[in-house]
């Protein structure tokens, strides 16, 4: 279990689990992959990468987290708001909003 501060814990429908955004400065998710998918039993899912995750030069982490229904939204320190997927946790779409 991590122990990373919670920011934002969304219930999924139909016991699809959670998704949780964690605090971007601790230590279990520097890599920026701090919006997680874990199912009822606790069990992560995914780790959701933000854009243009592993390119040199670029280091970024979710900072807000959505979910209208239908579609999971994120937004990223950096100015990127995104569509995952919620199955896979792949970002799906990117606009940039700064």
């Amino acid at each position: 279990m991590m122990q990373a501060a919670v920011i934002e814990i969304i219930e999924l429908p139909e016991a699809l689990g959670t998704v949780t955004l964690y605090d971007w400065m601790a230590d279990e998710v520097r890599d920026g992959c701090n919006l997680i998918r874990t199912q009822a039993d606790g069990k992560e899912v995914w780790r959701a990468e933000p854009p243009f995750y592993g390119q040199a030069g670029q280091q970024d982490c979710f900072t807000h987290v959505a979910w209208d229904g239908t579609n999971l939204s994120g937004q990223t320190w950096s100015g990127f708001r995104v569509i995952v997927d919620l199955d896979s946790g792949q970002v799906k779409t990117v606009t940039f909003t700064k």
